[in-house]
């Protein structure tokens, strides 16, 4: 199946339902919403630094993707006009990986997290960069955010770790 058309309905393990879909340039307003939800440190453990706002352009590039060399897919509660999206996670093509890597990232909003959307989000975009032939994934990761590296950690495919300036960047195989 084409990232593109994904559309899952999930349960989570606290009984909660969620869609995780493929992002859609139509997703702008709800991902402006989504993004002003966030906490300060929530954006800062996705942007890795305090960022204010989305200007247009960020948000057309963050909703118009390829998937190909850019995926994107957000999880949803609600529908139709409640639809809001509580997690969005990516991932972009690095071209000196010769299409080997790409990097990874993930954001839930605060009342979301613990839940395991992220480990969905992450699990989800692992399968479609797999069928795609990516083999590595590589995120960066404030050094405070113990929620995302135990998860990280939990997947038991870490290829190398560094930490400089309190973000650890983080090398994982895609399966």
């Amino acid at each position: 199946m084409s990232p593109r058309n994904l559309e899952e309905h999930v349960q989570l393990s606290d009984g909660g339902e969620i869609v995780v879909r493929a992002i859609d340039p139509a997703d702008k307003r709800r991902l402006l919403d989504f993004f002003e939800s966030l906490s300060g440190q929530t954006i800062r453990s996705r942007f890795l630094r305090l960022k204010p706002s989305l200007s247009k352009e960020e948000l057309a590039a963050l909703t118009e993707v390829d998937f190909v060399d850019h995926v994107g897919i957000v999880s949803t509660s609600g529908s139709g006009d409640g639809e809001s999206i509580v997690g969005v996670g990516r991932y972009v093509m690095l071209e000196e990986s010769g299409g080997r890597r790409a990097e990874i990232a993930l954001a839930i909003t605060d009342k979301h997290q613990g839940r395991g959307i992220g480990a969905l989000l992450l699990r989800q975009l692992s399968t479609i960069a797999s069928e795609q032939g990516i083999e590595e994934f590589e995120m960066y990761v404030p050094a405070e955010n113990s929620g995302r590296l135990q998860m990280l950690e939990g997947l038991k495919r870490t290829v190398s770790s560094t930490t400089e300036f309190g973000i650890v960047h983080v090398v994982f195989r895609t399966a």
